[in-house]
């Protein structure tokens, strides 16, 4: 049974612009598809709920979720992307996808199937339908991205991924990566939804946007934000420690044009960290570090 926890939470309005049944044991090759480029209308930008949220206690643990289309489906793992399993909000039923290595990290959903990576000895792409079980693997070629970057490869769409030696960040059409903030291990790089900036963080340095050359945009404060609600606000996680254990973790919204960081789930004094954002329902979710999973729904 779900437990509810009424949350009152006042966000400032922002208004911008749109926007475990194991796996199959078999993997039949997927040639490489060819991308019918469409014309993209602008959209309007996901808005942030302003006003109540309710923050609800999933059943299940996990790691790391993630919202399906509509906030229909939610994908999770554990605290190593080990395995990927599919908890429907609807009928609260549990289902193990894979238990592949890695296939937690920012898995995708689209139609009947997941795409997911995979680490082994080498990075690869699989899709399973989940519907039938069947895996398949993606073109070797798409190896270096991320699920959502391989769906954008095949739309046309401007993708970014790290380079394979972390060293940088690779723009589609580029050779060479972008260094936004100089050399170092870069840990992550999102592209926004207009596809102009990029969101990405070195380690030991503060999270910035950059544009797509690499020219630094804004700094942000010192968190881990690597999830767009719009072009103009991130969600954030944000830990502190004494050099020995966590002491406390929240999640948040940020504000990139003024670096105002509002707090999501403070009223319930647990640590919240790995937010997500489901443009669809305007709902957020994020886990504990003991991997309780909750949602917050804005009335």
């Amino acid at each position: 049974m779900r437990k509810l926890i009424v949350l009152m939470l006042i966000l400032q309005v922002v208004s911008c612009s749109p926007s475990k049944e194991g796996a199959a044991n078999e993997t039949n090759q997927v040639g490489q598809e060819t991308a019918v480029q469409e014309v993209v209308e602008e959209k309007e930008e996901t808005p942030v709920s302003n006003g109540s949220y309710t923050a609800e206690l999933l059943e299940p643990t996990g790691y790391f979720p993630q919202f399906s289309t509509e906030g229909k489906i939610l994908l999770y793992t554990d605290q190593k992307y080990e395995g990927l399993w599919m908890l429907d909000l609807t009928t609260n039923e549990v289902t193990q996808l894979t238990d592949q290595r890695g296939a937690g990290y920012l898995p995708v959903i689209s139609g009947d199937k997941v795409t997911y990576q995979v680490k082994g000895k080498t990075k690869r792409l699989e899709q399973i339908d989940m519907k039938t079980k069947e895996v398949t693997k993606v073109a070797s070629e798409f190896a270096r991205f991320s699920p959502q970057e391989y769906h954008k490869s095949l739309s046309g769409e401007t993708t970014v991924s790290l380079a394979e030696d972390l060293s940088g960040i690779m723009v589609s059409g580029e050779e060479q990566p972008v260094k936004p903030q100089g050399e170092g291990n870069y840990l992550y790089a999102v592209l926004s939804p207009d596809g102009k900036k990029i969101l990405t963080k070195s380690a030991g340095n503060v999270a910035v946007i950059c544009d797509l050359k690499g020219n630094i945009m804004h700094e942000l404060a010192d968190v881990h934000a690597d999830i767009w609600i719009n072009n103009q606000t991130v969600l954030y996680a944000k830990t502190t420690d004494d050099g020995m254990q966590q002491l406390s973790a929240e999640i948040g919204v940020l504000d990139i044009q003024n670096n105002k960081m509002t707090p999501v789930g403070s009223d319930l004094d647990v640590a919240l960290e790995n937010p997500n954002f489901d443009t669809a329902t305007l709902q957020i979710t994020a886990n504990t570090p003991e991997g309780q999973m909750y949602i917050f729904k804005p009335e």
